[in-house]
């Protein structure tokens, strides 16, 4: 990270996949890779409606978009990305992941530093 001025985080799970349960929400999805770009979405979510329910990876977007950061998420076939320009592309793999993955690098140039943290929690 020091090097390169950028942080990359992955986090992964081997369950059935974090849009699975969108398909019977949203019927009109037609792919894996369209139920990652809408569960990317403000307020998307398969669950009841609940205090901040679909909110996740709408911040994980966001704040890469804030941090000039590239986001990338992989579940089933389905292959979602987010440039750090803000550009989305969504396609199909030929193979299937067992799960979701959620990569994120954010360059470190853009973060704030702790001087800028101080100030902005007393203003």
């Amino acid at each position: 990270y020091p090097q390169e001025h950028r942080l990359m985080l992955s986090v992964m799970d081997f369950g059935v996949g974090s849009h699975r349960p969108l398909y019977a929400r949203y019927p009109q999805l037609n792919n894996d890779a369209e139920a990652i770009a809408l569960a990317v979405q403000d307020g998307v979510t398969s669950k009841p409606k609940t205090r901040n329910a679909g909110r996740g990876l709408h911040i994980l977007s966001e704040w890469a978009k804030t941090f000039k950061g590239d986001l990338e998420i992989v579940s089933q076939d389905g292959h979602w990305t987010q440039e750090a320009s803000g550009l989305t592309r969504t396609t199909t793999i030929p193979y299937e992941f067992p799960g979701t993955c959620i990569n994120l690098c954010v360059h470190t140039d853009y973060l704030p530093t702790q001087q800028h943290d101080e100030r902005r929690r007393y203003d």
